[in-house]
């Protein structure tokens, strides 16, 4: 945050947490909101079902309608993250726009986009068919959407999709199912600890460079962003977490010079050069083309010891699963991230995190519900009752956490027992967020 946006928080910001209404539909309305970070839902009642019209993210405002035309509120914020925002009485508003032609103009594109919003979401509602509502709303978001290799980027989780359009979740994954079948769309990597339509088994990418896990590039990245993909660094050697290092290395061939660094504990390297890359489950690339010249290069690390990795430092910490696994540090010097790897109750990776200097996320595994614990314990997975107690061995409360990995099958028995938790700066990570640290 600049010098000027912290100014300003101090003289009109103020903080409120997940789950905040900011105000009710119909209520009277005596200020407007900036957000700084976080985001809102706005969400309107129709008949006994409250449905999001949008989600506003940094820089974007609300509420000034109320101000303007001095009418109730139309809608209902709502905090959908922690948030940090700008509250704007009318007299501070006037004064604004009175002295300042660019804040005036820049608000009047912005209630024009809107309005074409408006437009767009009144034609959605219209259709009587859900699967149309669905292709609809993703045509007029990817119009409005900034150009990426490949494509257009719609920048909406697939589980805000039910409530803002009003169709069941079935019928959204089905949507979204046919058209990545028919490549008219592709879902960012998420990192969820199974497969179905909208849910991908884990992979993060690190500045476009740098892959940790790879259980969903191949599925959810364009050709030109796999190609520049140098080092891939894997917690251990489930398939979920290594399936894409097979299916990448067949995509290079005659694409690039360089080899695809893959970066794998002791047990995990074995693993993938003796039951992977052996020429009967697949063709062996690390000696493809050439032994000398070879399409991947499997290079095995010490769990216990840190490594370098390009311009990253990698610090490893064993932690609690059925196979050799480890939590990961990466730090390119300014800010560091923590990922817990698949993990059950364990110590090595807290004191890691607790000691690592500019931590600015931790990213935590959660697979099962509290009803499957024994399962979780015998895998080496966390429910969010042992993920409760395992977050308590944290001491830096400040960094924000997210939670990955979440079995498909169980991800809504999941989210209630989360919620009921009420753990504070605890986001599930969704497909496609991105973070900036």
């Amino acid at each position: 945050m600049s010098a000027v946006d912290e100014q300003l928080f101090q003289r009109f910001g103020r903080e409120f947490p997940k789950g905040a209404v900011l105000f009710r539909e119909g209520e009277p309305g005596h200020e407007m909101f900036v957000i700084q970070s976080g985001k809102v839902h706005i969400a309107k009642t129709v008949g006994d079902v409250e449905k999001i019209l949008t989600t506003l993210g940094g820089g974007e405002f609300f509420g000034e309608m109320s101000i303007l035309n001095d009418r109730p509120r139309s809608a209902t914020a709502t905090c959908a993250e922690d948030c940090r925002l700008i509250v704007i009485d009318p007299r501070t508003f006037e004064t604004m726009i009175r002295s300042s032609a660019e804040i005036a103009l820049r608000m009047i594109k912005k209630l024009a986009t809107r309005l074409q919003a408006a437009d767009d979401q009144i034609a959605n509602l219209l259709l009587r068919d859900g699967s149309a509502r669905v292709v609809h709303f993703l045509l007029k978001e990817a119009e409005r959407a900034p150009p990426v290799p490949g494509g257009q980027r719609v920048d909406v989780p697939a589980r805000e999709l039910p409530a803002r359009l009003g169709v069941e979740a079935d019928q959204v994954e089905e949507v979204l199912g046919k058209l990545a079948r028919a490549q008219l769309v592709v879902a960012d990597a998420a990192g969820f600890g199974g497969e179905l339509p909208g849910h991908r088994t884990t992979s993060f990418l690190v500045d476009g460079v740098l892959a940790i896990d790879a259980g969903a590039l191949t599925a959810s990245l364009p050709l030109e962003a796999l190609l520049g993909i140098e080092d891939v660094v894997l917690t251990h050697s489930h398939l979920d977490h290594v399936k894409d290092v097979p299916l990448l290395a067949d995509l290079l061939v005659g694409r690039r010079e360089q080899p695809l660094r893959v970066h794998a504990s002791t047990a995990c390297a074995r693993t993938l050069q003796d039951c992977v890359f052996n020429d009967r489950l697949w063709p062996d690339f690390t000696r493809i083309p050439t032994p000398g010249r070879p399409i991947v290069e499997i290079l095995p690390f010490d769990p216990a010891k840190p490594f370098q990795v390009g311009r990253y430092r990698v610090e490893p910490a064993p932690v609690t699963h059925t196979v050799e696994c480890v939590g990961l540090l990466v730090s390119d010097g300014r800010a560091t991230l923590a990922i817990s790897g698949d993990t059950g109750p364990t110590d090595r990776f807290w004191e890691r995190v607790n000691a690592a200097p500019h931590l600015a996320a931790l990213l935590v595994e959660l697979s099962f519900p509290n009803a499957l614990q024994s399962l979780a314990d015998i895998s080496g997975h966390l429910t969010p009752r042992t993920l409760e107690l395992e977050l308590r061995k944290v001491t830096r409360r400040s960094v924000p956490i997210w939670l990955y990995h979440l079995k498909p099958a169980h991800q809504a028995a999941l989210e209630r027992e989360l919620q009921s938790l009420g753990l504070d700066g605890v986001r599930i990570l969704c497909a496609g967020d991105r973070l900036q640290l």
